[in-house]
């Protein structure tokens, strides 16, 4: 698991729910509507440290301060063999939480708890070999 994290929020969910609320919306949703299908939203401190918890490492050690993050762009927008993508990196201003209340009153999303899809997903990587 990484060093270091990013600032920032995010929101889960798990595919298995995601796509429950994709057949209900064909079955129960309304015409014309738009829905944000989502889970819990979690800050990405919060986030790595379930991760971590439920795999059995160390959690992240600190939270990258911005100025850093802002550096790491600039760079990447000079020198293109900086590694990891620099511009996916640039929107983390713009991670943030969702309110999915809509998706689980129109269509009766019920989002897993981040612990069991991160339980799951380990059981089922370690299933595949993948470790």
């Amino acid at each position: 698991i990484a060093k270091a994290i990013p600032p920032g929020v995010l929101n889960v969910i798990d595919v298995r729910d995601a796509a429950q609320a994709h057949i209900n919306a064909v079955r129960i949703g309304k015409k014309g509507q738009r829905y944000i299908l989502g889970g819990s939203n979690y800050s990405i401190e919060e986030a790595a440290a379930i991760f971590a918890n439920i795999a059995g490492v160390k959690p992240p050690l600190l939270t990258l301060p911005t100025w850093l993050m802002d550096a790491y762009i600039r760079a990447g927008d000079k020198l293109p063999f900086v590694p990891f993508a620099h511009d996916h990196v640039r929107a983390y201003k713009h991670w943030q939480g969702y309110n999915v209340e809509k998706a689980h009153k129109e269509l009766d999303l019920k989002s897993r708890f981040l612990e069991e899809t991160v339980r799951d997903s380990l059981k089922w990587f370690r299933n595949q070999g993948i470790s």
